[in-house]
């Protein structure tokens, strides 16, 4: 019995055809990392502002649970602070900003503080900021 070549007649690949895949495979492969670091710098990014976040919020809700007068009284020394590294959040820096504001609502004229902090963090432009009002209670009778 005898056996065909399988092969015969067939032409192998040049060394340019090779070299030309080899080419576009690695420009396809650095394209899918530039890709992928990208959106890793992202998920950094996007968890950072979440921290920042947080602690916004947990500053003001600090500052919320004083009392008013007492709140009053320190306005002058929060306005215009900061404090720098927070412990176990290196890298992130907050901003106070205190305002005595007179505000309309519902056709009543409310006197407060008007409350805003700001938190930056390392490798950004813009902070995390929250506003919030605190007026003085009164005791319904």
């Amino acid at each position: 019995m005898i056996k065909k070549n399988v092969f015969a007649g067939e032409e192998g690949l040049t060394l340019v055809e090779v070299a030309v895949s080899v080419a576009l495979l690695g420009a396809v492969t650095v394209s899918l990392l530039f890709i992928l670091a990208g959106g890793i710098s992202a998920v950094f990014t996007s968890g950072r502002q979440t921290q920042a976040a947080a602690l916004a919020q947990e500053k003001m809700e600090s500052l919320k649970a004083v009392p008013y007068e007492e709140l009053e009284s320190k306005a002058v020394l929060l306005d215009g602070g900061r404090e720098s590294e927070q412990p176990g959040m290196p890298g992130f820096e907050i901003s106070y900003g205190i305002d005595r504001k007179t505000v309309l609502v519902e056709n009543y004229l409310l006197q407060g503080l008007e409350i805003e902090i700001e938190v930056w963090y390392e490798g950004t432009r813009r902070p995390v900021s929250i506003t919030s009002f605190v007026g003085p209670l009164h005791e319904l009778r």
